[in-house]
C-alpha cells in the first residue's frame, strides 16, 4: 500500500471539502494517509512516503514546493499530487488537474508522472522561487490592493474572482505606466509598460490567461509585454473575463531562460507575493531551473 501525506490548507478558495473527507476519499481508494496543517513542519516525516497531496489553492501549492525545495540533494525526490481546492487554481488549469476532487485521487494509481520547471529570481534586497510568474506592472498593484480588502463577506472562490477581476479592470485604466528594459536570452525590448510578466505557466492571478501556449516542462518561460499603447485593449479583455468571454491576450510575448528586468517603479511580485523595490530601476534577474519536480498528471 503507498503511503501518502496530505498536506492540507483549511482556509483555501471554497469551503466545504475537510480534510476527514479527502482522507476518506483517499484511503477508500487503496491508499495509507497521514495529515498535517500546510503551516506544519512535516518536511522530515514527508520524505518517508510515496506521495507528497498539497490541497488548497496555488499559495498552498506553493508552500508545499517551498519544503520539498529545501531538502538536501540526494534525499528522496518524492512526486507531487494536487488537488485544487483554492480560488483561481492556475497551476492546475496548466496542468490539466481540474474538476471532481474524487476522480482525481482514483485517477493517481494510473497517472503519469510530469517533471516541471520552476523559476527563480534575484533582487537586491531578496530572491526567491516561483511556480507561476513573476514581474511588474498592473499585477503587484492588484495584490497591494485585493491585501487591502475585507473578504469577510466573500461567499465563494467565483465571487472572489470577480471582485479581483474588478478591482484589476479599475486599475488598469489608471495605472501609470513604467519605464523598463528587458532582456529576454538575446532580445532586447525598451518602453513604457503596462505590464511585464515572467510567466512559467499559462494564467495569473484571477485567472488571466496571459500565456495560452505556456510549458512548465520545456526550459523556457512566456515573456509577457503589455506596452502602454494596449491600455484599451487590455481593459478590453478584463472586461470580457468578467463578462464570461474568453478573447486573445493583448501583449508580445518572448521566450527565454534567462530574463532581466531593469524596472522604474516601486512594485513587483514573485507568485503572490508582494515585493517592494528599495530603489527605482531595480535588476531582477530570473532564471529557469528545469526538471525540479515531479507532478501527478
Amino acid at each position: 500500500m503507498k503511503k501518502t501525506l496530505l498536506v492540507y490548507n483549511p482556509s483555501a478558495g471554497e469551503k466545504g471539502t475537510s480534510s476527514a473527507e479527502l482522507i476518506e476519499q483517499i484511503t477508500a481508494n487503496g491508499f495509507s494517509c497521514k495529515h498535517v496543517n500546510v503551516k506544519d513542519n512535516w518536511l522530515k516525516e514527508g520524505l518517508d512516503t510515496d506521495l507528497i497531496v498539497a490541497a488548497g489553492g496555488d499559495g498552498t501549492i506553493r508552500k508545499v514546493v517551498s519544503r520539498l525545495l529545501s531538502r538536501k540533494q540526494l534525499d528522496k525526490r518524492i512526486p507531487l499530487a494536487m488537488l485544487p481546492l483554492g480560488t483561481a487554481n492556475n497551476i492546475g488549469l496548466t496542468l490539466g488537474i481540474d474538476g471532481n476532487i474524487g476522480k482525481l485521487i482514483k485517477n493517481w494509481r494510473n497517472a503519469k508522472k510530469r517533471t516541471i520547471d520552476v523559476g527563480f529570481a534575484k533582487y537586491k534586497s531578496g530572491e526567491g522561487f516561483f511556480l507561476e510568474g513573476t514581474g511588474c506592472g498592473v499585477f503587484p498593484q492588484l495584490i497591494k490592493e485585493m491585501d487591502r480588502k475585507n473578504l469577510e463577506y466573500v461567499e465563494s472562490a467565483t465571487e472572489e474572482l470577480q471582485l479581483a477581476l474588478t478591482v484589476l479592470y479599475g486599475i488598469v485604466h489608471e495605472y501609470k505606466a513604467c519605464a523598463c528594459k528587458v532582456t529576454a536570452d538575446d532580445e532586447v525590448r525598451e518602453g513604457k509598460f503596462l505590464m511585464v510578466e515572467v510567466l512559467n505557466i499559462q494564467s495569473i492571478g484571477p485567472n488571466i490567461r496571459a500565456a495560452a501556449r505556456a510549458n512548465p516542462a520545456d526550459g523556457k518561460f512566456d515573456v509577457v509585454l503589455v506596452p502602454e499603447d494596449k491600455r484599451a485593449a487590455l481593459a478590453a479583455y478584463v472586461l470580457g473575463r468578467l463578462n464570461n468571454k474568453e478573447i486573445p491576450f493583448p501583449c508580445e510575448r518572448l521566450k527565454a531562460a534567462k530574463v532581466q528586468l531593469q524596472w522604474d517603479g516601486a512594485l513587483a511580485h514573485i507568485d503572490d507575493e508582494l515585493i517592494r523595490l528599495k530603489s527605482s530601476k531595480v535588476k531582477l534577474h530570473i532564471e529557469v531551473r528545469p526538471n525540479v519536480l515531479d507532478v501527478l498528471i
